[in-house]
């Protein structure tokens, strides 16, 4: 009897198929990342405009339920007055339309954090809220700005968030013309950029982009959003 010939792999086959199949496990691990980066930017993107939402929002609801703005013609004060409506000090600042105040600190990339000249009464840092104000106080009392009570007559418009957002500028304004004295109706002009925060300087706010670097950068995103809104009138 023939002994039969034993039949296998050779040492070369064998390294030849696990150079396919390590080949096939590279593949789909290199599109597991990129899909990962893009749902993970997407996720990003959608947030980012998801609180731009919000914050339009809050923004019309106020506006459109007020019935005027008094006095004011568009000026901007640097420290509180008597009679002031929009205060601006540094990266922090006060709108106060009689019904309500938007109280914010910007985020100041110097520091890389967010500025904290405005915060609740246990120290906790604002981004943007509105405080049931009727009186106008914030506009009136600088020390109020670091005691902001923590309670239901405050509503957090902008939190961190996921992605760890942050109000880069506000901007309110206005003009005579777009005042009408027969009903006192205002127009107003709200323009505001919203970005995550700036890691690795990835973040160009003067030419609203991401730059492709840093180790967050599939977290970098930022958009500047501009709402019109008007005042209801005289009652």
């Amino acid at each position: 009897m023939h002994q039969q010939d034993k039949k296998g792999f050779t040492i070369i086959e064998l390294m030849l198929a696990m150079s396919v199949v390590a080949l096939l496990l590279l593949a789909i691990a290199t599109m597991t990342m990129q899909m990962i980066t893009i749902m993970t930017k997407g996720n990003t993107f959608r947030e980012l405009n998801a609180a731009g939402r919000t914050i339009n929002d809050d923004f019309t609801r106020e506006f459109n339920s007020i019935y005027g703005l008094g006095e004011w013609t568009g000026r901007v004060v640097n420290d509180p007055t008597a009679d002031a409506y929009y205060v601006r000090n540094g990266d922090s600042g006060a709108f106060c339309d009689g019904k309500s105040s938007y109280l914010w600190n910007l985020y100041n990339n110097r520091r890389r954090d967010v500025a904290d000249d405005i915060h609740f009464q246990n120290g906790d840092p604002i981004r943007l809220v509105r405080v049931s104000d009727p009186t106008r106080s914030y506009c009136q009392d600088k020390n109020l700005w670091t005691r902001v009570p923590n309670n239901s007559n405050v509503k957090n418009i902008l939190s961190e968030g996921e992605t760890g957002l942050m109000l880069y500028d506000i901007q309110f304004s206005t003009a005579p013309k777009l005042i009408d004295n027969a009903s006192n109706q205002s127009i107003v002009n709200i323009a505001y950029v919203l970005g995550t925060k700036n890691d690795n300087n990835q973040i160009n706010v003067a030419g609203m982009n991401c730059n492709p670097t840093g180790q967050y950068k599939d977290y970098c995103a930022i958009n500047k959003f501009d709402i019109t809104v008007r005042t209801l009138g005289r009652k």
